[in-house]
């Protein structure tokens, strides 16, 4: 039997080792435009690298300008929606960044609404995976900012969405990432309990040795991180804070975690 101590060395340099792997496509990926595709991905970067505002906001309008007149309009809409909102969140503008995950939660309903009335692509699981899962991280934060009458009638969509979606899809790794972040991050009350959340960011990595999308690979290790970190194991939050950080070396969340641990 491994000692625990040497186990935990072991699952962090596995997982470490996944940064040198291409990264896989994102579990939200879309049909979209390369073009398109890069500048979502530059506004995904800006804001997990917790960049200024301003900047921000312009990346946000770079995509949005290049948005397709077809059906999957409303789902890349969700996306630059939320990661508008989880910028201003993180700006201390909560009404503002409420607002943003309503609108992108309403753009992934009528993203999903869209599929059930067009001939194209009706029955695709990716299609219906794609917008559920906009859907979800968008509710998600959104359960968190608003008052408790919102968490009690909307909380429990959350895990429902992300079943739905393992259902059509057993590997997806955005739901996977929910599941065990829902362990992580509340308190015991709400669900939480980091050392199921530890086993579920485990399954997710030894399900995905290929590797995983940049911002995947961030929640991911973050997840082990907060797990660790509300079990009192400072060494291995740490370690897993430190982790996240080579991805995006500015992110406010993982330096401030870094900076308490420290204390």
């Amino acid at each position: 039997m491994i000692p625990r101590a040497k186990a935990h060395t072991l699952i962090l340099a596995a997982l470490l080792s996944l940064a040198l792997i291409p990264a896989a496509a994102s579990s939200e990926g879309s049909g979209a435009a390369p073009e398109l595709e890069r500048r979502l991905s530059a506004l995904r970067d800006a804001v997990y690298d917790s960049a200024s505002p301003a900047e921000i906001e312009a990346a946000a309008d770079a995509a949005r300008v290049m948005l397709p007149s077809d059906g999957e309009r409303d789902l890349l809409l969700s996306r630059i929606e939320y990661f508008l909102a989880r910028s201003r969140n993180e700006n201390g503008e909560k009404k503002r960044a409420a607002q943003g995950f309503e609108t992108a939660v309403a753009a992934a309903d009528r993203y999903l609404d869209g599929l059930q009335t067009r001939n194209a692509k009706v029955g695709d699981a990716a299609e219906e995976t794609a917008g559920l899962l906009a859907k979800a991280k968008a509710l998600s934060e959104l359960v968190i900012l608003k008052d408790v009458v919102f968490l009690i009638a909307n909380g429990p969509k959350v895990p429902a969405l992300a079943k739905r979606i393992l259902e059509l899809e057993p590997g997806n790794v955005g739901a996977r990432l929910i599941v065990a972040s829902s362990r992580a991050y509340p308190p015991a009350v709400f669900g939480g309990d980091p050392k199921e959340a530890l086993r579920l960011a485990r399954e997710l990595m030894e399900l995905h040795p290929q590797g995983l999308a940049k911002d995947e690979l961030f929640d991911l290790r973050a997840c082990f991180a907060t797990a660790y970190e509300k079990l009192q194991d400072k060494a291995n939050a740490a370690a897993w804070f430190a982790a996240a950080l080579e991805l995006y070396p500015r992110n406010r969340y993982a330096l401030d975690q870094m900076g308490k641990l420290k204390k």
